[in-house]
């Protein structure tokens, strides 16, 4: 069985052994081995659209004159080239005592890994080898000091924006550890390089799409400045580019009525030779290098385009043009078939179309209020973009209602509810960073003024959406028995049931072992007047939570529990559910 795997062009990756691992076709090179890689093709309407316009650019009369597909370029294609080419990095990365460890270790293990870790950081003229234990103190202290070529990145809009692979700078805490090394075509040492900008860092909200953008430290020396040329993202997204069909593609489109006729008899003996995909890179960290030939266009996707381009691991962050020195595309990976012979593998290469980037920037840019990504925007787009669509949590935990509860009751409710708030916002922190999570702390206010603190924050602030959720538990002496979840709403508001059986849902499905008693929601309506107003007095979409009874032994101990915990499934369901609700509103 054919078993394709999908190993990111980055050098350091490479130096870890990589190439040695199996990463499925359907899982992301970089991230987790969790998260599945949608490829998600275009559909055969869409392939047959991008083969009707590229075939009407095409004159019928000189077509009769023609070997195959059309070799002809303008004269000023070499000159637009080396423009993008000047836009071009080679990344630069110093390695720490863990990465060295890591190497070391395969070294002794990999004479290729051996053979390039020498190359790159032992100092010229020296016998220090890694694989041998005597000289691996002496390697390390050489090692520390080089700045290793590992990736390749490129300019973008206006301001020193550089783009590369998420995988290539992971995290925002790795900044500090790289170099953009410009004009690296003969000698490395001339090559101008710069730092990047600690505080920039803004990588896919789509992991998938695994690009991030990051900024250079603007150069101080005006000639230096515009030295550094950037490629243009003006007319990106109107760029149409068309994958390869084969001779049975042609045949098989034709046959399912999608192909006209007039266009099948035109194809029918030479099938359809995809764009081409230029590469500007430096592969295993070498001076910059061109692939214009070999380069056809494979596989079209929504989100990614396959090709044949040659690339090697450094290549990551690499720009892909087209014939017309359109950027395209960002190379990623290369794809494996582990069916074939060794040296035989390689099947083709993998990147990110680069309208998916900017569409992630865009839903970035609307979705949260990150001036940065907005800044950037406007740069390549001068249109205005919607308004920030930010959204919204309050919780309110942690009340004193010792003239509700007993006095050790409540003392365990106040610190229980209040830990249990935090985990919540920790959670949804993570689920979602987008959304703002505002605690508010109830034990030095009463219920009307903490309603009233709520209200005069969302007031104050430009959210477009925003809910509210209160944190309680419950005591019944009478019965013991009674326990379980229960969330009320405003029954004035006919999407308050709604609200609440999202949210316990959410609760259930991360944990079924939870109790939810009896249907688990409830209108205000129920309960005593006033007692309540939460869930009618704030100005927004707002929910009582009852976390269980303090009465029934199970209850007491899961609340008990939540006393010095790092977090909960009972913070995790709801923090899923607050999300689910938002989502809910906002469709």
């Amino acid at each position: 069985m054919t078993e394709i795997i999908v190993v990111p062009n980055d050098l350091f990756e490479f130096l870890k052994g990589i190439w040695n691992q199996s990463l499925d076709f359907n899982q992301l090179p970089a991230e987790s081995k969790e998260e599945k890689f949608d490829a998600n093709p275009l559909t055969d309407d869409e392939v047959v659209a991008l083969i009707q316009a590229r075939t009407t650019q095409q004159t019928a009369t000189s077509h009769n004159f023609i070997i195959g597909s059309s070799d002809f370029l303008p004269f000023d294609f070499l000159d637009k080239g080396r423009t993008a080419g000047q836009a071009v990095c080679c990344l630069l990365r110093r390695f720490d005592d863990s990465d060295l460890d890591k190497i070391i270790e395969l070294a002794k293990k990999d004479s290729r890994i051996r053979g390039t870790a020498i190359k790159w950081f032992v100092d010229e003229g020296s016998l220090i080898d890694p694989a041998v234990e005597d000289d691996r103190a002496e390697f390390k202290e050489q090692a520390k000091k080089k700045q290793i070529p590992c990736a390749t990145g490129f300019l973008v809009g206006n301001g020193g924006y550089l783009l590369t692979n998420r995988h290539v700078v992971k995290e925002k805490d790795q900044l500090p550890k790289f170099l953009a090394a410009f004009g690296y075509e003969t000698n490395l040492d001339q090559a101008e390089k710069y730092s990047l900008d600690l505080d920039f860092w803004i990588p896919a909200r789509n992991k998938q799409l695994d690009y991030v953008l990051l900024k250079l430290k603007s150069p101080t020396d005006d000639t230096a400045r515009k030295r550094l040329q950037s490629v243009s993202l003006a007319k990106v997204e109107s760029v149409t580019i068309a994958p390869k069909c084969s001779l049975q593609d042609i045949e098989r489109l034709h046959n399912a009525s999608k192909l006209p006729d007039d266009l099948w008899e035109r194809l029918r003996e030479t099938g359809f030779n995809g764009d081409l995909v230029n590469v500007i890179q430096h592969p295993e960290g070498r001076s910059k290098e061109i692939v214009i030939f070999n380069n056809e266009l494979g596989t079209l996707h929504q989100d990614f385009l396959v090709y044949e381009s040659d690339t090697q691991p450094g290549s990551s962050g690499s720009p892909l043009f087209n014939n017309r020195w359109e950027l395209i595309g960002l190379h990623r990976a290369a794809l494996l078939d582990l069916a074939q012979k060794p040296g035989k593998q390689v099947v083709g290469y993998l990147g990110t179309r680069i309208s998916s980037i900017l569409a992630d920037l865009r839903t970035q840019a609307t979705s949260n209020s990150d001036a940065e990504i907005r800044v950037f925007l406007d740069t390549i787009d001068p249109k205005p973009l919607p308004a920030p669509t930010t959204q919204q949590v309050f919780i309110l935990a942690g009340s004193d209602r010792s003239g509700v509860l007993s006095t050790k009751w409540a003392k365990l409710e106040q610190n229980a509810m209040r830990q249990l708030g935090s985990q919540v916002k920790a959670a949804l922190n993570k689920q979602d960073p987008t959304i703002k999570v505002i605690e508010i702390e109830g034990a030095d206010k009463n219920l009307k003024a903490a309603i009233q603190v709520i209200n005069q924050t969302a007031q104050s602030t430009a959210i477009t959406q925003s809910v509210a959720i209160e944190l309680l538990t419950d005591g019944y002496i009478d019965d013991p028995k009674v326990r379980g979840i229960t969330v009320y709403y405003n029954g004035n508001n006919d999407r308050g049931r709604t609200y609440a059986t999202t949210l316990l849902g959410c609760i259930k499905k991360r944990d079924s072992s939870l109790p939810i008693f009896g249907v688990g929601a409830y209108s205000d309506r129920l309960t005593s007047p006033g007692r309540l107003g939460f869930c009618r007095q704030t100005d927004m979409p707002a929910l009582v939570f009852y976390a269980g009874y303090l009465s029934n032994p199970e209850d007491h101990a899961r609340i008990e529990a939540l006393n010095g915990a790092e977090t909960s499934s009972l913070a995790e369901g709801i923090a899923t559910g607050l999300k689910e609700w938002l989502r809910w509103l906002q469709n």
